[in-house]
């Protein structure tokens, strides 16, 4: 479906949300230079915003508490549609973060994780801001709850250890 790029791996071509991923980020920052250009008014940069998720989301409660097995099947979940960005370790160092107008949430970093809800997670990996895409319609809502589960053993390795069995 999508040909190789020149100068990457095989498995990079073989992921088509992380090539797509890489693609968005190309388009924000060809968009924002052209704009800084003068080309046309400047929108406001997604980017360099704080996204803070509404209150009502922060509250939300994961409604799936994590077992060994769920965050063993979302770790090929994680890889094909989040690790481009955000890295295979979580860190935010993913090989698309190079075209990235800021740099993806580093998932390894215990202060700022603990800092977010798990609804916030939620609602932020539901609803997307570029150049991260929406995964409401891509993702089934059950999946995302286990993918915030997956994220925070990132932060906290021993969230594995102590998920239910």
């Amino acid at each position: 479906m999508f040909r190789r790029v020149r100068g990457l791996s095989s498995s990079w071509s073989s992921r088509p949300a992380v090539y797509l991923t890489a693609v968005l980020g190309l388009v924000a920052l060809g968009v924002s230079a052209c704009t800084s250009r003068g080309d046309a008014p400047a929108p406001e940069v997604a980017a360099i915003r704080p996204w803070v998720a509404p209150e009502q989301a922060r509250s939300v409660v994961n409604p799936i508490a994590p077992t060994a097995k769920a965050l063993a099947e979302m770790e090929p979940v994680f890889r094909l549609n989040c690790a481009g960005c955000h890295g295979e370790n979580g860190d935010g160092n993913g090989p698309a973060s190079v075209v990235l107008p800021k740099k993806a949430a580093n998932f390894t970093d215990p202060k700022a994780m603990a800092a977010m809800t798990d609804g916030e997670l939620f609602w932020k990996m539901s609803t997307g801001r570029a150049p991260m895409p929406a995964w409401n319609d891509l993702l089934p809502l059950e999946q995302r709850w286990e993918l915030v589960n997956y994220i925070r053993t990132f932060a906290h390795p021993d969230h594995t250890a102590s998920a239910s069995k």
